[in-house]
């Protein structure tokens, strides 16, 4: 009698499906921006923009987000390649003599914004705390992994060559990059974004302060959209416990204060979230800000 254990082996040839578009839509290549995001922070902004879904405003919250917390380094208008991957073979079993057991990416790009940025280039250097994600025309492209970084400053021979920093970006995946909607307002340097903050808390009154990246242009409002508070046990929502009258921002205005004012009696113990709307300014669509403030 046969006594083996019997072996089942793994089916590979797992059911996948292709997205046939008999018209398809097409994208148009170059790496034309790129974002380094702190890979500790990847997964906090992947499930943000996996949630967003098909919203392009729920996407380009996240981003703000992200950008508000300090977890994005944003170059804009640079030109690169990306090489798409460079299989890595090993030892083949069966019938097979060889398998993929990896790929090895690289990017190369080139940033003309050379003139105080020194600093930064070098800190950058073989520094492997970053993702990069890289625009192309309409889409922006995860690459998933923390990738290693090099940066040159070639000087050319011709007196009308430009400087520009050379970024030589690598890292390893078996994954292709994963692509989102481009954040293009994002890589725009007269684009307007507001940062909010707690200042202070007064009696049942609470002072914000918003700062905005550039001067508001044709004036805009901050709204109060809600307010949630996470007691340990359940989270609730606790805006009618409060009044904020919309805040005018003035055009050209670089900063602002304004108030929330608790209705009656204490705040409960427990992390509060203050989340505002910041509409106008020259927005297409208004900005989600969250501000965090923990009650003891």
């Amino acid at each position: 009698m046969n006594n083996l254990t019997s072996y089942h082996p793994t089916s590979c040839a797992e059911a996948v499906q292709y997205l046939k578009q008999c018209c398809a839509r097409t994208e148009k290549g170059g790496v034309r921006h790129m974002i380094l995001v702190d890979k500790y922070y990847q997964p906090t902004l992947e499930s943000a923009l996996d949630a967003a879904g098909d919203d392009r405003q729920a996407q380009l919250a996240a981003w703000f987000q992200a950008l508000q917390a300090d977890k994005l380094v944003v170059i804009p208008n640079v030109l690169g390649n990306y090489n798409g991957g460079e299989p890595v073979e090993s030892q083949g079993y069966g019938g097979a003599q060889s398998r993929t057991t990896g790929m090895t990416h690289t990017a190369v790009v080139d940033d003309v914004n050379v003139v105080g940025n020194r600093v930064f280039a070098q800190a950058i250097m073989q520094s492997q705390r970053y993702v990069l994600w890289f625009a192309t025309s309409d889409l922006i492209w995860n690459t998933h992994s923390p990738c290693g970084i090099s940066v040159q400053m070639p000087v050319e021979r011709e007196y009308t060559s430009e400087l520009k920093y050379v970024y030589t970006l690598q890292w390893s995946s078996l994954n292709p990059p994963q692509h989102y909607w481009l954040p293009l307002s994002l890589f725009d340097c007269a684009s307007f974004s507001a940062a909010i903050a707690l200042e202070s808390v007064v009696g049942s009154t609470l002072h914000f302060e918003a700062t905005y990246e550039s001067a508001c242009t044709g004036g805009g409002t901050i709204t109060l959209d809600s307010i949630l508070l996470d007691d340990g046990s359940a989270v609730t929502n606790v805006t009618s416990q409060y009044t904020h009258t919309p805040f005018s921002i003035t055009s050209g205005s670089l900063s602002d204060t304004f108030t929330v004012t608790k209705n009656s009696g204490s705040p409960a113990a427990g992390i509060y979230t203050f989340r505002f709307g910041v509409s106008g300014c020259g927005q297409a669509a208004p900005q989600w800000v969250e501000v965090v403030h923990v009650v003891v």
